[in-house]
């Protein structure tokens, strides 16, 4: 029946089918309409042909809710689906029946949803399905509530079927930490049980409904979730995630420690179970942190699709009820934890340690050393707990619990036991350092270019107890300046056990080619370079544990109970220098073993140089030669060398063992060796010099002592200069050494530094001119003053003045004799008498050549003779002119007057060693006729001429 405009029209069709041809799902054909008397169709038309019911809607629904039910239990056990895993796709049979009696049953959409709720809260719990499709279901009817509850008994249904399920959600939550980190699929289910939880408590403020009933509570506690019918959905989950905490702490704990039975097996466990502890809150963080704040977003994004008026009341509900701290939960019930289940086992493992003493025997015993390992075990413990709280610290913002914080005590015996084995531990590795170390300088990571092997590994050490006491961080600051104090004592002593070991082992290698090159002197310096390098350890060690309290820490301002005062009197002590004050480091004694070090390298330094020198002299210690022994206490017996290879022998020692000293000794220790060894070389020069005088032995005995003196002069004595400046061994020895000739010449050099000292004239002047011209040495004799003749001598004063040059051997051809003609009776005399001596410019330069001038008076005719003084003119010191009209440009000099016996007194003068020297030569003819002279200047021996001399004088006066 059809209207078109105002007027209606009636088309008819007609068709024919078979019942059973109508599916389940309907039949949809097209026909064509017919008009009376019109043979032409009028159009087509499309028909739908389906079944359907006239029953009453609740029967409907209750039909439905049936057919639901069976089929999806139908479907759960014939298909095995897995736990929590279905999510509303049934197969397309079941699909089509229950699309069949929607459509005849006329439900609609909403009204299937919430029958589809009834349903799945009822086989959620013999067969839970997943939470994301309850969640669906949920959020549809959340959306529609007024419209698909219609009746009280269906919103009764409603809650019962929310209530029925909460449990289930929330166990989902407790067991959630049994999954493995980032499992996609609890991520997503622990999402969906939030997302629903939270929508549920939302619409259960807002409808008034209590989700927690009588029988959820029961259900809840059953799983030790301790809610009451007043508590919030926020506060329940809470009590789910601490719940799940506290059983899955205690479960990896069982497991962690089952089948530890030792101490150190239970210690090894609980260090695995804190790292496990680490892991679970960094999987809290990663994984569920963002999980469950993340629910904020998403009310967000919910209400916005409600009305208006709920939606601020609504927001400020999800913030409030679902933001859970996830980690921070799970941060303090593993914290309560630790302190309830690993506090007891730690303190009890602390307690139980005693008091270790070591014995010296014990150090022989390497294995029950060894198995002293315990105490690492204890401080790898502590450190991963350390670890495990700062890493919780920024979790519950240092709102630890009150217990965790202290939790450092729990370890206050373990730390003295580790203290204990770290000191027996270090004495026995030391014991094994010593047994490998050859006392070679080693190369490496060895500190220092002297040190030894032995020596990194006590640093090693020392840095260890550094790292050791850094991790530790031991945070009460009394217990662990007493820590400190106990750390640095060990470490001292056992450097100090150190020392005391190198320097035995040096004395017993000493004597050993081990670890020498070979050679000249090979065993000294092979116990020299030992000996060098123990000194150079313990100096390293020295400095190391000086600086070692600032470094651990240990160093602080000490109060005096006033105001401390800034004068440069009063300066602070050092750390080092405060902890002595203490009384409680030996390092004293550390410092003392470095002196008998140092002391032991003088001895030997001291005793090898003095045995060479003895044999280069060739004078044993009880005078006379050593009979090829040397004996100085640090050589064996061997076959008698020659003087060259005694020479040679000292010259390859003092340069080595000086090069080797300088090298490795600091000043203060150079400067205490060299004035050990002067004092012995003072000594044992002097010996040796008196020896060889008492024998008159040769001049080459001399000259070798004096090579070896000028060589240690050269490589020695640095940093005493000024003492060995003021010895005369140096001047004796080169004097002992010279020939005849040049001692007489020594000894008239002697004479000119001994007249330039003279203040006052004791014998009178003599004034002359000199100059060298081409022709020679060009010499007036001016005049003389204030004469003054001998005590003895009681004639008038007839004086006459001789020259000489010397040394005369250097002046070729002899030189013709000098003297001026006689002046009697006048003790101011006026020669005014000129002299040419044919000296070339070769001899004129010659070095310390001199003119010497001698004053005479004579007697008896000239028999007799008496000296009034001398006095000499250095060649270099006269000036030079051209031609000799420059001459009378020259000034006259007035030169004192003195006598060889004026040698000896004053404070100026010394004792001439030429004249000792030439008195031991009295079997030189040249030596006996200089010292003859000598005597008769000194008045000593009367002068006399020769009997030939004499003889000539009488027959000329008998004549």
């Amino acid at each position: 029946y059809f209207t078109l405009g105002f007027k209606p029209i009636t088309l008819n069709f007609s068709f024919s089918y078979t019942l059973q041809s109508i599916t389940s799902t309907g039949l949809i054909s097209w026909y064509n309409l017919a008009k009376k008397k019109k043979p032409d169709p009028q159009g087509t038309i499309k028909v739908k042909f389906f079944f359907t019911s006239k029953l009453e809607k609740a029967t409907a629904k209750h039909e439905y809710e049936q057919m639901l039910r069976c089929i999806l239990e139908y479907e759960l056990r014939s298909s095995s689906v897995a736990r929590y895993w279905w999510a509303g796709k049934l197969t397309s049979e079941g699909e089509a029946i229950l699309q069949q009696y929607t459509k005849c049953a006329n439900l609609t959409a909403i009204e299937q949803t919430l029958i589809a709720w009834f349903v799945y809260t009822q086989v959620h719990l013999t067969y839970p399905l997943s939470i994301t499709l309850l969640e669906s279901v949920l959020d549809k009817l959340c959306g529609a509530y007024e419209v698909a509850l219609t009746t009280d008994d269906e919103r009764e249904r409603f809650w019962e079927g929310a209530r029925r399920i909460l449990p289930s959600c929330l166990s989902i939550v407790v067991k959630m930490r049994k999954r493995l980190a980032g499992d996609k699929d609890i991520v997503k289910t622990v999402t969906a049980v939030l997302q629903l939880l939270a929508k549920a408590d939302q619409l259960a403020m807002r409808r008034g409904a209590n989700l927690f009933s009588d029988a959820t509570v029961r259900a809840l506690k059953q799983m030790a979730v301790d809610c009451t019918k007043h508590s919030t959905m926020k506060e329940a989950t809470v009590l789910a995630v601490q719940l799940g905490a506290r059983t899955w702490f205690e479960t990896s704990l069982a497991s962690a420690i089952e089948g530890s039975q030792s101490n150190e097996e239970k210690l090894r466990s609980l260090i695995k179970f804190v790292q496990l502890l680490q892991a679970d809150l960094l999987r809290a963080k990663t994984y569920y942190d963002g999980v469950f704040k993340r629910l904020v977003t998403i009310a967000i994004a919910f209400i916005l699709c409600q009305s208006f008026n709920h939606t601020k009341r609504f927001l400020c509900y999800i913030c409030s009820v679902m933001d859970i701290d996830y980690s921070r939960e799970i941060c303090i019930q593993h914290e309560a934890r630790i302190v309830s289940h690993l506090r007891p086992i730690v303190q009890t493992i602390c307690n139980g340690f005693k008091k270790i003493t070591l014995r010296m025997e014990q150090l022989e015993r390497r294995a029950e050393m060894e198995s002293l390992d315990m105490s690492s075990t204890l401080f790898e413990l502590y450190l991963i707990l350390k670890l495990f709280l700062q890493q919780t610290d920024t979790v519950v913002q240092c709102a630890h619990n009150p217990y965790i914080v202290e939790f450092h005590q729990w370890f206050r015996g373990g730390i003295v036991y580790y203290l204990d084995v770290f000191a027996i531990k270090t004495i026995s590795r030391v014991v094994t350092v010593l047994e490998e170390d050859d006392l070679r300088p080693a190369t490496g990571a060895v500190p220092g270019p002297k040190c030894s092997s032995s020596t990194g590994e006590i640093l090693e050490i020392i840095s260890q107890i550094k790292i050791f006491w850094d991790q530790l961080a031991w945070p009460d600051k009394d217990e662990m300046k007493k820590f400190l104090k106990r750390s640095i004592g060990d470490i001292c002593s056992c450097c100090i056990f150190y020392a005391d070991r190198l320097l035995s082992k040096v004395k017993t290698l000493h004597g050993s080619t081990v670890g020498s090159a070979g050679g000249l002197n090979a065993t000294q310096l092979a116990t020299l370079e030992r000996s060098l390098t123990v000194l150079s350890n313990v100096s390293v060690l020295m400095q190391s544990l000086a600086r070692l309290p600032a470094e651990l820490g240990y160093s602080q301002p000490r109060v005096n109970g006033s105001v401390e005062s800034d004068t440069p009197e009063k300066t602070r002590k050092t750390s080092l220098e405060q902890l002595m004050a203490d009384e409680m480091l030996p390092i004293d004694g550390l410092a003392s073993w470095r002196q008998k070090c140092a002391r032991y390298i003088a001895d030997h330094v001291t005793q090898t140089t003095r045995a060479l020198i003895l044999a280069c002299g060739e004078v044993g210690p009880n005078g006379g030669s050593p009979n090829g022994t040397l004996t100085g206490g640090f050589f064996a017996s061997k076959p008698q060398a020659s003087p060259v290879e005694h020479v040679e022998r000292l010259r390859h020692w003092i340069v080595q063992s000086a090069a080797l000293l300088r090298e490795s000794l600091t000043e203060v220790d150079l400067h205490a060796v060299e004035q050990d060894l002067w004092a012995v070389l003072e000594t044992t020069m002097d010996e040796i010099i008196k020896k060889l005088l008492e024998k008159k032995d040769s001049i080459s005995t001399f000259q070798r002592l004096r090579d070896c003196y000028t060589q240690l002069s050269q490589h020695y004595f640095r940093t005493i200069s000024e003492t060995i400046a003021c010895s005369t061994i140096g001047e004796r020895l080169e004097t002992f050494s010279c020939t005849t000739s040049e001692l007489i010449h020594r000894y008239y050099l002697e004479r000119v530094r001994q007249q330039d000292q003279l203040e006052e004239p004791e014998n009178g002047q003599l004034t002359v001119r000199c100059w060298f011209q081409p022709d020679g040495l060009q010499i007036k004799v001016l005049r003389a003053e204030q004469l003054r003749l001998p005590k003895d001598y009681k004639h008038s004063c007839d004086s006459y003045v001789k020259l000489n040059v010397l040394p005369p051997d250097q002046f070729g051809a002899p030189l013709p004799e000098l003297k001026t003609k006689t002046k009697s009776k006048n003790f101011s005399p006026i020669y005014n008498e000129s002299f040419t001596l044919k000296i070339n410019p070769v001899q004129h330069s010659l070095k310390d050549a001199l003119l010497m001038l001698n004053v005479k008076v004579s007697e008896l005719l000239g028999l007799s003779q008496k000296h009034i003084g001398e006095c000499f003119l250095r060649l270099d010191a006269i000036p030079v002119v051209r031609d000799a009209s420059e001459a009378h440009e020259i000034a006259p000099i007035t030169i004192p007057l003195s006598l060889p016996f004026t040698i000896g007194r004053g404070q100026r003068s010394r004792t001439s060693y030429s004249v000792t020297a030439l008195e031991n030569r009295n079997h030189d003819k040249m030596a006996a006729q200089f010292l003859k002279k000598l005597k008769q200047k000194m008045g000593i021996a009367p002068y006399t001429m020769s009997t030939l001399s004499f003889a000539l004088s009488l027959s000329v006066g008998g004549r």
